[in-house]
């Protein structure tokens, strides 16, 4: 069963790499190849404190992490994945734990590739990077850099790119390999996270 699951996983990573190398988004699989089932979930989350950045200005921060595991195939994805999806993006917001910026997005599922889902399940995946506010994310900027003032800090939010990671955006078409953990803080425990983060 493994075996036929990595086999599938590669194949359809063929599929979607043609699709994209030949520069048809229309083609390929259609992102509503399965039928929302009836017994469809809502498992999303609400964030208490979402990072706003409509009025901010905007400044990028390119991080880079050290990874327990580097995923390089797709075979290696899934056979540590909890779950498999292809889905649609609803909504992504923003938000911290600390100095550590996050996107949360929610996802509404067309297709269940592996694990415990069905078409119209909508969930949360949390994945590094995102948006946050300055004063959170150098708490002592003013200390380090004095001529800064007080509404600079305020009007100012820090785009976290993880080694050039690009956002996701609300209606983007996405395979994503999934993980749980009951060790991450809220509201990460509640989520979905990505495995091997932008490799998955």
């Amino acid at each position: 069963m493994r075996k036929n699951l990595l086999l599938f996983m590669v194949l359809l990573a063929f599929v979607l790499g043609c699709t994209a190398a030949c520069g048809n988004p229309g083609g390929g699989v259609s992102s509503t190849s399965q039928p929302v089932s009836a017994s469809a979930r809502d498992r999303t989350v609400d964030l208490a404190d979402a990072v706003e950045t409509a009025g901010k200005r905007i400044q990028g921060a390119y991080t880079t992490a050290d990874r327990l595991k580097i995923y390089e195939t797709i075979p290696d994805l899934a056979g540590d994945a909890a779950g498999i999806v292809r889905g649609d993006v609803l909504e992504v917001s923003y938000f911290h734990i600390g100095t550590v910026a996050y996107t949360k997005m929610d996802l509404e599922v067309t297709e269940s590739l592996y694990g415990d889902f069905v078409p119209g399940d909508t969930i949360s995946v949390y994945k590094s990077g995102g948006y946050i506010p300055m004063a959170d994310y150098l708490p002592d900027i003013q200390e380090r850099f004095p001529e800064i003032t007080d509404q600079e800090v305020a009007g100012t939010v820090v785009d976290v790119s993880n080694e050039g990671d690009p956002h996701p955006a609300a209606g983007q078409d996405l395979v994503v390999f999934l993980c749980t953990s009951g060790t991450e803080p809220e509201p990460l425990t509640d989520m979905y996270g990505i495995i091997g983060d932008y490799a998955g």
